[in-house]
């Protein structure tokens, strides 16, 4: 591989990273969860209350004719984070089926800067344990 490609990998994944790093600040304090729906894979959204009363909805949304993950606070978009590196699979939430307070998150992405690479799509995994919530 080249390393015009790997520094392009290596930067993808970084944004990946951060934008799941994001989400999980949302969900880990959440006080109240809806359970995640199961529509297409690329709808698939997670709603979260925090014990304020903020309504966050994280989904996948297009921005600029680029699929990005928005984060949603009370129905106003607050950030678009990804954008143009969201692959089609988009991001999948599922709930842990022996542990109702864990979210596994898959985001997966594509490299928009060196698409025609190998590998031109990862998934991001994060588990993540909802410490607050009441639902």
């Amino acid at each position: 591989m080249s390393s015009q490609y790997n520094l392009s990998k290596s930067n993808s994944l970084s944004v990946a990273r951060s934008t799941i790093n994001q989400i999980e600040d949302i969900a880990r304090y959440a006080n109240k969860i809806d359970s995640p729906t199961t529509a297409d894979v690329s709808g698939n959204e997670l709603q979260l209350e925090d014990s304020d009363g903020h309504v966050y909805e994280i989904y996948i949304g297009t921005y600029d004719g680029k699929k990005a993950v928005f984060i949603d606070i009370n129905g106003v978009n607050d950030k678009k984070l990804a954008s143009g590196m969201v692959a089609d699979k988009g991001i999948v939430f599922s709930r842990d089926a022996s542990d109702n307070t864990m979210i596994l998150i898959e985001l997966t992405v594509n490299d928009a800067s060196f698409g025609g690479g190998p590998d031109s799509s990862s998934i991001i995994t994060s588990r993540i344990k909802l410490m607050n919530l009441s639902s």
